[in-house]
């Protein structure tokens, strides 16, 4: 799911790309279904982090079922309130309810509901594991989990607080402009490092495992000839 969530935000990630290219092109035509895309997949893309969280922690916890609940509970909250301006108009503060508007107040939801407990679920799932890790001696393994847990935790800010500007708190100041002002850089920038930084780690992660399970396999069949070896005495 970790792997699910890597390739759907990517396309999302060059969807936003694109709009802004195809708005500065001829083909401002596509510009509105880049976008339209792009609401698509935003909920998509977090949703496998979401499943990815929850099911670390109903791996390693007891009595831990009733976390799957927040998947429903989650998408439909982000789905009320993400649909809300075209209910009550006047919460758009006299901005036109179109699909620019759309594209910031349901991004800010997304990332508010969505991102944020996504990425936290994510952090505390990946920790779960690293007292297995160091009890089987797979000390290495540990540490890196620890560094991808780290980056989602900088990721529920960069991507979970820090949302489009939108015309309800805390986006009103919370949000990109705000944030470039203070740091001169974008967060995307910021979102980009932790997703390397993710990535890495996991890919050692897997790495590890694989050795480790390699010397498992090599010690097993070491012990079997040995302990043939013995019968033939």
């Amino acid at each position: 799911f970790l792997a699910l969530f890597g390739l759907s935000h990517g396309l999302l990630e060059w969807t936003t790309l694109f709009e802004r290219v195809f708005q500065e092109t001829n083909y401002s035509w596509a510009g509105p279904v880049m976008g339209n895309l792009h609401l698509v997949l935003m909920p998509v893309s977090v949703m496998f982090l979401l499943i990815f969280g929850v099911k670390c922690l109903t791996d390693n916890f007891q009595d831990s079922e009733r976390l799957w609940f927040l998947l429903p509970g989650l998408g439909l909250a982000w789905l009320m309130a993400g649909l809300l301006p075209l209910v009550l108009p006047e919460v758009a503060r006299g901005e036109p309810v179109g699909l620019a508007f759309m594209e910031r107040w349901q991004g800010a939801w997304a990332r508010y509901l969505l991102y944020l407990p996504g990425s936290l679920l994510a952090a505390v799932g990946l920790l779960s594991y690293r007292s297995q890790f160091q009890a089987q001696g797979m000390h290495r393994i540990a540490n890196y989990a620890t560094i991808a847990a780290g980056a989602f935790v900088v990721n529920a800010v960069v991507a979970g607080l820090i949302v489009p500007n939108a015309p309800f708190p805390p986006a009103r100041w919370l949000n990109y402009d705000g944030f470039i002002a203070v740091t001169s850089v974008p967060p995307q920038v910021f979102r980009a490092i932790v997703a390397v930084v993710v990535a890495f780690a996991v890919v050692q992660m897997l790495r590890y495992s694989e050795l480790a399970q390699r010397r498992q396999v090599e010690e097993a069949h070491a012990t079997a000839l040995a302990a043939e070896e013995r019968a033939r005495k």
